[in-house]
């Protein structure tokens, strides 16, 4: 039987292997290589069912207009270590998994320190981030370079000129 980080590994390989369009074609692809089912469609997304062993084994992936822009799956929970919210536990946890990704996907696009760290790798066909959700769980998220690059147009443009207007100064 396969341990649960075994199969957190198998799924980013899998992932990251797989020929990303960002259609929902991609959902069946994804589910066949990992063993996942889809268990709800609608039109702003899915649920999959998966075989980790977190409190709530499921994927969610969200849509528009047809298309995927990313999906979100919590990795590594209290369930996996027996102890609630502890935080050392959660970051050696994190810590472990992205060694892993380093070996697996090269040098990190960036890296993000503090209270919930997070690392990114920008591939070619898929950008993946790996975080810490509090101090419970670690999250795995698979975006569309597009989505991506609008998330990164708020963060850098629009988030800096929305702060700056809120302490009254503009930019």
């Amino acid at each position: 039987m396969r341990s649960s980080a075994s199969r957190v590994r198998d799924f980013v390989r899998a992932a990251v292997r797989l020929d990303w369009s960002w259609t929902a074609s991609d959902l069946d692809r994804l589910c066949a290589v990992t063993g996942w089912t889809v268990t709800r469609r609608s039109a702003y997304g899915a649920t999959l069912a998966t075989d980790l062993d977190v409190t709530n084994p499921t994927a969610s992936v969200y849509t528009s207009q047809d298309e995927l822009e990313y999906l979100s799956v919590v990795v590594l929970d209290a369930a996996m270590t027996g102890e609630p919210n502890d935080p050392d536990t959660v970051l050696d946890l994190f810590a472990a998994l992205g060694i892993f990704m380093l070996d697996e996907l090269g040098e990190p696009t960036t890296r993000t320190p503090g209270g919930e760290p997070v690392i990114r790798w920008d591939l070619p066909n898929v950008v993946v981030r790996l975080n810490t959700r509090g101090d419970s769980m670690v999250g795995l998220h698979l975006l569309s370079p597009e989505y991506q690059k609008r998330e990164d147009h708020y963060d850098n443009e629009v988030l800096p000129w929305i702060r700056a207007e809120q302490q009254g100064g503009g930019l």
